[in-house]
């Protein structure tokens, strides 16, 4: 059986360089970040213009306010990023060959857990406006 080289190898991890955890990056990111609200997320997102190893990083936040018990902010934050790493390899394309980072935070704004396939479809639909805005962006650079 031969390999086919020219399809890319899809890869589904969540490494430890894609989260984000520079306490001055974050804080960058939510002053100077613009925000979207997709239930049950809070998404704030900036692109910078620098190199990168990972063209994306992310900040995974659940509220204790919202759920006091971490059992339940724990199990939110592994849903989510499981979701995220399913659904990312669109969004690494739109921003691997170029000079740019995605930093991404993802709060998670409902009252109670929701359920995988509701989170999933709303991951897509976050990742897809992520891409589409970074497309339009390059447009108005052109």
């Amino acid at each position: 059986m031969v390999k086919n080289d020219a399809s890319p190898k899809l890869r589904f991890t969540f490494k430890k360089e894609e989260r984000l955890s520079s306490k001055k990056i974050i804080d960058e990111l939510f002053m100077k970040g613009s925000s979207f609200y997709l239930y049950p997320f809070k998404v704030q997102y900036l692109p910078e213009v620098y190199n990168a190893v990972n063209p994306v990083q992310i900040l995974v936040a659940v509220p204790s306010k919202s759920f006091p018990h971490a059992v339940d902010r724990n199990r939110i934050k592994r849903l989510i990023r499981e979701t995220y790493r399913l659904n990312k390899n669109d969004l690494y394309d739109a921003f691997k060959h170029q000079q740019k980072k995605l930093l991404i935070a993802l709060i998670y704004t409902a009252k109670k857990i929701e359920p995988f396939d509701l989170v999933n479809e709303k991951m897509i639909s976050i990742l897809n406006r992520l891409s589409k805005d970074n497309a339009a962006a390059k447009e108005n650079i052109k």
